[in-house]
């Protein structure tokens, strides 16, 4: 009769030693893998770009914070497989699957690597569905496989900035350039991230007569950057 596999237990303890371990890993990928994630960006445009971004701003954020999970379990799954003692601080979450049948051996593992996987396709979607701004150029492109959109700084009609109360306390925005042919580029992430760049954006938009629509800025707009919504560039 062969061994049952016990069943994953932890403590109270052990949960938050978990957490703890979690919180820390991610803190070390945050600080090491964003500021690639956002140098990345401004390595796919050409070297006088000022401000960079991504057209998928969700899709970045979901596909690093999959990549970042799976890094995480994956991680602790190792660790506890090589390092069998540390059951005791994190508790029964290895399942010791049938040393003769490989591919389930490690399964919670092989999962985790598909996600990884699965999330790396999403994250290049997201660094190459980009816009550079330069001096004398905007140029896009909404997918890595469409066609780079090139318009100069005059091109622009129209300046559209939002700022609304969202899900637990969020103040969501927006800073949308309105193109001559009724194409629509929105900055803010990228904008949100940079404000030191706003000088630069100013000095791009000099002598450009464009309509500058900041109605959609709620009065109680709670964001650091509020004022940069309000003021035309």
């Amino acid at each position: 009769m062969s061994e049952q596999t016990p069943a994953p237990t932890q403590t109270r303890w052990q949960r938050l030693a978990e957490f703890l371990f979690f919180v820390v890993v991610m803190l070390l990928l945050v600080i090491t893998a964003l500021p690639l994630v956002y140098r990345s960006q401004g390595l796919v445009c050409p070297s006088d770009t000022f401000l960079a971004g991504t057209f998928r701003p969700d899709l970045q954020k979901l596909s690093w914070v999959g990549a970042a999970t799976a890094t995480c379990f994956a991680l602790e799954y190792w660790l506890i497989f090589l390092i069998p003692s540390l059951e005791k601080i994190f508790g029964n979450r290895v399942r010791w699957n049938d040393a003769r049948r490989p591919l389930l051996r490690h399964l919670q593992s092989n999962l985790d690597l598909a996600v990884l996987v699965a999330m790396v396709p999403l994250i290049f979607v997201a660094a190459f569905s980009n816009y550079c701004l330069r001096p004398g150029v905007i140029q896009f492109r909404t997918w890595p496989w469409a066609d780079t959109q090139h318009y100069r700084w005059p091109d622009v009609v129209g300046i559209q900035t939002a700022c609304w109360r969202g899900a637990r306390g969020a103040w969501p925005a927006s800073y949308v350039f309105i193109m001559y042919d009724g194409a629509t580029l929105n900055i803010m992430d990228s904008l949100g991230r940079a404000d030191d760049h706003y000088p630069e954006l100013d000095r791009a938009l000099k002598n450009v007569h464009f309509m500058f629509d900041s109605r959609g800025v709620s009065p109680q707009c709670g964001r650091a950057d509020a004022n940069l919504l309000r003021i035309r560039p």
